[in-house]
């Protein structure tokens, strides 16, 4: 530790000076570096998104990320176009689902969507359950 210290104490300016280039410039190399290479890194400083069709439906799935904050899993589906302007109605969740949960809330959201156009059809329920989406009491909390 001693011959260590002995070693800085001996340097020159010009030594120092030239170690701090390097340093200054090492720093945001390495910085650029992950950020071309490490996409949860990159995750970080930059949000993401990106959409993906759901294979035999007319559903598509939304991933988007902001700036550092966990993934979030939308499954759409459009019901209504008017002019450039697209409807859709969809499903938030934090976790990715697989194909078959995906068809299965594609699925679900065209029986929500049927039942909006037409009222005296019976109410979806909720997945995994009997309870259903539009209850015709709604329960005040």
């Amino acid at each position: 530790m001693v011959e260590w210290f002995k070693h800085v104490k001996e340097m020159s300016f010009r030594n120092v000076a030239v170690i701090l280039a390097l340093v200054a410039i090492a720093i945001p190399g390495y910085i650029a570096y992950r950020l071309a290479t490490d996409n949860k890194f990159a995750s970080i400083f930059f949000s993401t998104y990106s959409e993906h069709e759901i294979p035999a439906t007319d559903c598509f799935m939304r991933i988007a990320s902001v700036s550092g904050a966990i993934e979030d899993y939308r499954v759409s589906r459009p019901f209504a176009y008017s002019g450039q302007d697209r409807w859709v109605i969809s499903v938030e969740t934090p976790h990715a689902p697989n194909a078959t949960q995906s068809v299965a809330l594609c699925n679900l959201l065209g029986e929500v969507v049927a039942y909006a156009r037409d009222r005296s059809k019976k109410s979806p329920n909720f997945p995994g359950g009997n309870t259903p989406m539009f209850p015709e009491i709604i329960p005040i909390q």
